[in-house]
């Protein structure tokens, strides 16, 4: 993960493949959240294998789960 300001980018082998926006952002600790995916969508051409997942970023309080932002990640 890489702070880019206003979003974290999602980087695999030196490559971004994503983006994470958080609602609050000074109060989050990464090592805290989990991401759950709610969305999936394939490419459009038949051969396309990519995919693109869309997430929610949730951290756990006591016994109860919390949304602390949205992501998006294509592989």
């Amino acid at each position: 993960m890489e702070d880019k300001g206003v979003e974290y980018a999602v980087v695999y082998r030196k490559r971004q493949i994503g983006s994470l926006w958080f609602d609050v952002v000074d109060q989050i600790q990464l090592k805290d959240c989990n991401c759950v995916v709610v969305s999936m969508v394939k490419g459009e051409e038949k051969e396309d294998v990519r995919k693109t997942y869309y997430v929610l970023v949730i951290r756990k309080l006591c016994k109860r789960y919390e949304r602390v932002g949205v992501g998006k990640v294509e592989v």
